[in-house]
């Protein structure tokens, strides 16, 4: 079962970093925040980015994901969520929301 509170962010480059810090700090309801790429250390480098910057308690988790296709990670993670937010390059774009729609999420591209 989704929760709603809960979502995926894909590409943690600084529109994808930004987009974190602003969800789990502004948020009244606590989200649990995926922050996914497909280089593991930049993933993991803007969780640990987000989570320096919070006043507040938050849930910022990263995961990989590879160029093409799909791995374990990212379809645990997108059967949990209800949202994916799109902060890849534009040629990604049909690629994630055909995710979203395979998954049942919402859809949004933040940075086309």
């Amino acid at each position: 079962m989704k929760k709603k509170h809960k979502i995926a962010i894909v590409g943690a480059g600084g529109i994808g970093q930004a987009v974190a810090l602003i969800l789990a700090e502004l948020s009244e309801e606590s989200p649990v925040i995926y922050l996914g790429d497909a280089y593991e250390t930049s993933a993991q480098e803007a969780v640990k980015w987000v989570k320096e910057g919070l006043t507040k308690e938050a849930t910022v988790e990263a995961f990989n994901m590879p160029f093409e296709g799909i791995n374990d990670a990212m379809q645990t993670v997108f059967e949990d969520c209800a949202v994916v937010l799109d902060c890849l390059p534009g040629s990604q774009a049909p690629r994630i929301a055909g995710f979203a729609k395979q998954y049942g999420m919402h859809y949004a591209n933040l940075t086309e």
